[in-house]
């Protein structure tokens, strides 16, 4: 069947059916709950319900229909622009600087992730209200107030269309222009693709607007990339912006968070992770059939002679990784996590992503071999990236203010705390000794810390913010709204103006006192 509007609304109707039935039945459980409202309990079970329906369909067509052309309504002005080429060399040529000569091989060089497909451009939309843009031309000035938005969606899926609403009521609430990068998707356009075109997106906003006007926003995946792109801006030297704002951040895509593992019904991500049917762009070869390939046996394969190819059962090929019940004697984990060192005379397990060498982990005496590729973002030996997972970064000191918002029922919320205090206090949060060298170590030292503002939402699930007719996304939206306003105003050491509900709230730099006693810094 295919993925459209109409499928999609009949196969979730009867969940939604079912969860009001539900809702007023079971109401006791619910009690002081977020889903204790009828609005957030559909929501919930809405998104839950389209998640499992959506890993029936490929890659291609969640793709497709989350990209679809969403209308505007008339009281927001939408401008659609393209990003000049030289603003994507640069951003490239500060990638390949950041990545360095090594990091360059690993990922496969210079220019294929700079490709892109004939006659298509690097896109990126202006949102405003369009009261608010009346007001601005009337004062003939430039925006004081901009939001470089960097949409969430797994790094596979989602589009500045499927997040137009949420952008543009960051815009509403904080009286502000969002600008949002169309960045390219993988898998077709992996990792470093989509950070190359936030990167161009924010190295062009730096032509047309003061540092101290822009913060940076992001939800899961894009709030992961809003926090790699802090570190290459930090790193070069590009001009920092005021202050970014992180929803439910996806910072480890290595899994490696005890909350990933946990039963997390408050939350609509499923908790086998994301599973689409098979298709051109997904999955890709696995690790034994990179090997074949590798060694020159797919001109035998394409004769048909089986018989030279790896030998491997079914149940292998179908989970993805081989089980072995004899591993080798003294076979010990490499364990990165606490940097213990082991006899380099004994066999490891490899639990620390390389290039050439399979993921594998001793579990109840028995050798773990992952065959297949992870996540559709990277290949596995570059999960552990510190671009691709920043909890795994030297430091995250030396940045601009975050605000750094969880849910207490989302299954990411440990990587999320953790890099709120990783950035607040950098030395105390040192990644393991197998993700550092000596001039790593040095950066933990070199930056100061960042200020940190954490929330945590009790019980609520990943990027709240999208179930925004509820209650508690009112003030989630509102919460965003005073972070960035006093970040621009602490930048600008002026005071702003924001809405707050229907009142108008001022806020300045002398409201600093106030934030610093939220900040983690201890």
């Amino acid at each position: 069947m295919v993925l459209n509007t109409v499928t999609v609304g009949t196969a979730v109707t009867p969940a939604v059916v079912q969860t009001f039935i539900n809702h007023y039945l079971n109401r006791k459980p619910l009690h002081q709950k977020p889903t204790a409202h009828i609005s957030y309990d559909e929501g919930l079970h809405l998104i839950r319900k389209f998640l499992v329906y959506a890993s029936h369909h490929t890659v291609e067509e969640i793709q497709r229909f989350t990209s679809q052309w969403v209308p505007h309504p008339h009281w927001v002005k939408v401008d659609e622009i393209a990003i000049p080429a030289a603003q994507i060399a640069d951003g490239a040529a500060h990638i390949q600087e950041q990545l360095g000569a090594h990091g360059v091989e690993k990922i496969g060089g210079k220019t294929w992730w700079q490709w892109r497909r004939p006659g298509s451009e690097l896109k990126a939309e202006w949102i405003e209200m369009r009261e608010d843009y009346n007001e601005r031309k009337s004062r003939e000035g430039e925006s004081k107030r901009v939001m470089l938005y960097v949409h969430g969606g797994a790094y596979f899926f989602g589009s500045t269309d499927e997040h137009r609403y949420q952008m543009q009521r960051h815009a509403r609430k904080l009286k502000a222009r969002v600008f949002a990068p169309r960045y390219r998707l993988s898998p077709q356009f992996p990792f470093p693709c989509g950070i190359l075109d936030c990167l161009a997106a924010y190295l062009y906003l730096l032509t047309v607007q003061d540092p101290t006007t822009i913060v940076l926003a992001g939800d899961s995946a894009g709030g992961g990339m809003v926090l790699s792109m802090l570190v290459i801006m930090r790193d070069r030297g590009i001009p920092l912006p005021a202050g970014a704002i992180l929803i439910s951040p996806w910072v480890d895509l290595t899994h490696s968070f005890p909350s990933v593992a946990e039963d997390n019904p408050l939350d609509y991500i499923p908790p086998y992770g994301f599973l689409q049917r098979p298709s051109p762009a997904w999955p890709p070869p696995n690790a034994d059939d990179l090997r074949a390939i590798n060694e020159g046996l797919i001109k035998d394969l394409a004769k048909k002679d089986h018989a030279i190819l790896p030998q491997r059962n079914d149940r292998d090929a179908v989970q993805g990784f081989h089980v072995d019940n004899n591993p080798p004697p003294g076979i010990q984990n490499d364990n990165a996590a606490n940097g213990t060192n082991h006899d380099s005379s004994v066999p490891k397990t490899n639990t620390v992503p390389g290039s050439g060498r399979e993921l594998s982990i001793m579990v109840d005496g028995k050798l773990i071999q992952i065959k297949d590729q992870i996540q559709m973002y990277t290949t596995n030996d570059l999960i552990s990236h510190p671009l691709v997972s920043p909890a795994l970064q030297p430091s995250l000191g030396g940045l601009p203010p975050l605000l750094i918002l969880t849910g207490g029922g989302e299954m990411l919320r440990d990587e999320q705390i953790y890099v709120a205090h990783k950035a607040a206090n950098p030395s105390q949060y040192p990644p393991g000794d197998a993700y550092l060298d000596e001039a790593k170590r040095a950066e933990i030292e070199k930056w100061k810390p960042t200020d940190v503002q954490l929330q945590v939402w009790d019980d609520l699930c990943h990027v709240a913010p999208t179930l925004s007719f509820t209650r508690p996304a009112k003030y989630m939206y509102r919460s965003i709204a005073q972070f960035g306003a006093w970040a621009l105003a602490k930048a600008q050491k002026t005071e702003i103006e924001i809405l707050d509900d229907d009142d108008v709230s001022v806020i300045s730099r002398s409201s600093e006192s106030d934030h610093s006693r939220d900040f983690a810094n201890d």
